[in-house]
């Protein structure tokens, strides 16, 4: 299930979420996938604010940008961020899951999908110039998360 999701996320087309990008290059979605000791999350952003989180051990959040006007800000953040680096980057038409200790980048634009792939502690230190990418995923994380939590004491609450 999890290959499925992250592939149908990876194959998003600008029209198929109502977006009509303007250039080739501009970014209307990204896919951060991030290795956990062997195990990979994946976190999907679109600028239309929608955002995910898939886990390859299964689970994960589904409409997040939805749920929360604060995932979704940081979901249009995280694929604007995104544009500066997208001529530096490699176009592929194929998407491995990352390395140990590496975190894959890919931007979705109109004229196809562009990658990189950095190691996680680099990006972490700021020692990549895509630290600043790196940043704005983790910013989108934060907020997933929080959302996450917040749901979760919710039926806890009315108990």
């Amino acid at each position: 299930m999890y290959l499925g999701l992250r592939g149908k996320a990876l194959n998003v087309k600008a029209a198929d979420i109502r977006l009509t990008p303007e250039l080739a290059v501009e970014p209307y979605g990204i896919v951060m996938d991030m290795d956990i000791d062997g195990r990979t999350a994946t976190f999907v952003a679109f600028a239309t604010g929608e955002a995910s989180v898939y886990l390859s051990t299964g689970g994960g959040t589904i409409g997040a940008g939805q749920a929360s006007q604060d995932v979704s800000v940081a979901a249009k953040e995280f694929v604007a961020a995104a544009k500066p680096y997208v001529p530096a980057m490699a176009k592929v038409s194929e998407h491995p899951l990352p390395g140990v200790g590496e975190i894959t980048f890919y931007v979705l634009t109109p004229g196809g999908v562009h990658t990189a792939t950095r190691l996680e502690r680099a990006l972490g230190e700021g020692n990549e110039a895509l630290s600043p990418l790196f940043y704005a995923g983790h910013r989108l994380m934060t907020q997933i998360r929080r959302l996450d939590e917040q749901q979760t004491k919710e039926p806890q609450q009315r108990n």
